[in-house]
C-alpha cells in the first residue's frame, strides 16, 4: 500500500532528519556566529532544500514550486543583508505567487490591481525617491503577507481535515512572527528601538522563518505524498 501511514512516514523520515540537523545548525550558529558567512550559506542552502523537496513531492503544484524558487532567490540577498531591496522585491513576488495559488479564483481582479499598484509604486520610489524604497517595498510585502495569512486561514477553515491547509496556515503564522522580529531588528538598527534588541531579534528571525518555510513547502494545493518515481 504505497500511501499507507507507515510508508508516508518512511518517505518523510530522511527529510525530517535533514531539516532537524539544518535547524540545529541555524540555532547553534545563530547564537555563536550570527554574522558568519557559514551561517548565511547554510540559510540559503536550507531554503533551496525546501524548494527541492516541493519539486520532488508536489510536482503538480507549479505555483508552490515557483514561490519557493523565488524565495530561494530572495534569500540569496536577504540571508546576508536583511534590508536588501532586490531581495525584498523578489520576496514580494513570492508572496504574490502564494496569494495567487490560494485565492486566485475568488480575488483574481483584486490581485491583478494590487500587483499593478505595487509594481508602479515601487518603480516610482526607486526612480524618483519620493519615499525611501525600503518602506514602500515593505508596505506592500506586509499587505501580501497579511492576505496570505487570511487566505491560508480561510483554506484551513473551509477544509479542516486537510493537513496541507493546516500546514499552510501554521506556516504563514510563523512567517508573520518572523517578520515581526525582522521589523524589530530594522527599527533597532536605525535606533528607533533600543540597539540591544538587534542581535536577539536577528536570531529569532530564522528561529521562526525556517520552520515556516518547511511547513509552507508542505502546503501543496495539488498534493501527492509519493515522489515521482513512486507513483503508479
Amino acid at each position: 500500500m504505497p500511501h499507507s501511514p507507515i510508508n508516508k512516514f518512511r518517505v518523510a523520515l530522511p527529510w525530517l532528519i535533514a531539516w532537524g540537523i539544518i535547524y540545529a545548525i541555524i540555532i547553534f550558529a545563530g547564537i555563536f556566529a550570527q554574522e558568519s558567512f557559514f551561517l548565511g550559506a547554510v540559510k540559503v542552502a536550507s531554503i533551496f532544500l525546501c524548494f527541492v523537496y516541493a519539486t520532488v513531492y508536489f510536482p503538480r503544484d507549479r505555483l508552490l514550486i515557483l514561490a519557493l524558487f523565488l524565495t530561494c532567490l530572495a534569500d540569496l540577498f536577504l540571508a546576508f543583508n536583511n534590508t536588501s531591496i532586490p531581495g525584498l522585491i523578489i520576496f514580494v513576488l513570492a508572496q504574490l505567487v502564494h496569494l495567487v495559488r490560494f485565492d486566485w479564483a475568488r480575488y483574481s481582479e483584486a490581485i491583478i490591481l494590487f500587483s499593478a499598484a505595487a509594481i508602479i509604486m515601487i518603480t516610482l520610489a526607486l526612480i524618483f525617491r519620493f519615499a525611501e524604497p525600503i518602506y514602500v517595498v515593505c508596505s506592500f510585502y506586509a499587505v501580501t503577507l497579511t492576505l496570505n495569512l487570511i487566505a491560508s486561514l480561510r483554506w484551513r477553515n473551509d477544509d479542516p481535515k486537510n493537513l496541507h491547509a493546516k500546514l499552510a496556515f501554521y506556516g504563514f503564522a510563523l512567517f508573520a512572527s518572523c517578520d515581526i522580529c525582522t521589523g524589530i531588528s530594522f527599527l533597532s538598527k536605525i535606533y528607533l528601538l533600543p540597539a540591544h534588541l538587534y542581535t536577539p531579534a536577528n536570531f529569532f528571525v530564522w528561529f521562526f522563518y525556517y520552520p515556516a518555510q518547511i511547513l509552507i513547502s508542505n502546503s501543496a494545493k495539488c498534493a501527492t505524498i509519493e515522489p515521482k518515481e513512486g507513483k503508479r
